[in-house]
């Protein structure tokens, strides 16, 4: 089965319709993707590298003002 990501504007009202059409038809069907919990979207930046390590208070203020 293969995948197609849409992307629409919530309050159109004409996609909206298309996308129930497509529903009713039973030819597609929506995906939910799990919800990650806070400790894992934590583990993913840490992983990724989207965090900070301050050597010292100055030098975390100085990373905070800039």
């Amino acid at each position: 089965m293969g995948t197609i990501t849409l992307t629409y504007k919530p309050n159109d009202i004409f996609a909206k319709k298309m996308l129930d059409a497509m529903l009713v038809s039973g030819a597609f069907s929506i995906e939910k993707e799990p919800k990650k919990s806070e400790l894992q979207k934590s583990i993913e930046e840490a992983r990724k590298g989207k965090y900070f390590v301050a050597k010292n208070a100055k030098d975390a203020i100085s990373k905070c003002l800039a």
